[in-house]
């Protein structure tokens, strides 16, 4: 292979560091060294796994970062494709994003300080498994192409979190985060839109969230929700779609008496991980007064898409 390495002193071993040169001899060496080898882009998050003993060096550390193919951001007919490498900040200026998928521009802004957006990676948030961006890739019925042993696969981000703790093989590369458009059908352009992104939470490099919260939908000239989507994550708890909420409030007349169905539904719903931050009822009872808020904020003709 072609691939040039060199090596990096730490306190414990010197790891060598490949730079492969396309992502298929960047999965070749993964599929190589297998448990010897980690992808490292921007590193932002391993290096505190490290430095915390949480995780332990490997011995051969494989920079995606050298890898062009996996730095784009493009639009078509079809939507938004991302590298997996595209630093966050360079996602959060693009203007294809920030006029399509305004929630995921204002996830991103909420993350860490600029100088770590500027090394982080949407793909390193998204494998972490509890970024804050993941909540509106939820809603925007994000799509995952990854490269495996079987060639290319594409998977919906909402199947790879469910799976992300059983058959996720470590060998596998992501290589996009596909974005369609939005439905027409889900959505109609001629209705009041509404949405909202909230991290609850210190905005420190790599403190974990108490809760992260992703709402949007439209109300119809009857004042009845439609095309509501709701997700849900923070600390580590896995982000998840609020499937039965949204069940309940579509189609529903968005008046007071909804609002404290969306309360209790969102409270039941939402399974929270209690960490030393917060306890799993404050999650609770957080995630519930943020969605209830912006809904009571939709009902009021404040909408903000």
């Amino acid at each position: 292979m072609s691939s040039e390495a060199h090596s990096r002193f730490t306190n414990q071993h010197v790891p060598n560091v490949w730079h492969p040169r396309s992502a298929m001899e960047a999965f070749q060496w993964k599929q190589h060294w297998g448990n010897e080898a980690e992808y490292i882009a921007g590193g932002t998050l391993l290096r505190t796994q490290w430095e915390s003993g949480v995780k332990g060096e490997p011995r051969h550390l494989i920079n995606l970062g050298s890898v062009q193919e996996l730095h784009h951001i493009t639009d078509g007919p079809d939507g938004i494709t991302i590298g997996a490498q595209t630093t966050l900040e360079k996602c959060r200026n693009d203007v294809s994003i920030r006029e399509n998928l305004p929630l995921l521009t204002e996830a991103l802004r909420q993350i860490a300080a600029p100088s770590i957006r500027n090394l982080g990676t949407i793909g390193g948030n998204v494998m972490y498994g509890y970024g804050d961006s993941l909540p509106s890739l939820l809603l925007y019925d994000a799509e995952l192409l990854w490269l495996t042993d079987k060639g290319e696969m594409l998977q919906s981000i909402q199947e790879w979190l469910l799976r992300l703790h059983s058959d996720q093989d470590p060998s596998s590369l992501l290589m996009q985060i596909r974005i369609p458009w939005i439905n027409s059908t889900s959505f109609n352009m001629n209705e009041s839109c509404f949405g909202a992104f909230y991290k609850i939470g210190r905005r420190e490099a790599f403190t974990p969230s108490v809760v992260t919260a992703a709402l949007l939908g439209q109300v119809d000239d009857n004042q009845e929700l439609r095309g509501i989507r709701i997700a849900a994550g923070g600390g580590l708890t896995l982000p998840v779609r609020l499937a039965e909420t949204e069940k309940v409030l579509t189609g529903k007349k968005l008046n007071q008496e909804l609002l404290k169905e969306a309360y209790t539904y969102v409270q039941e719903e939402y399974k929270p991980v209690a960490d030393v931050f917060a306890s799993e009822a404050y999650r609770r009872t957080t995630a519930a007064n943020l969605v209830t808020s912006e809904l009571w904020k939709a009902a009021q003709g404040r909408r903000n898409p």
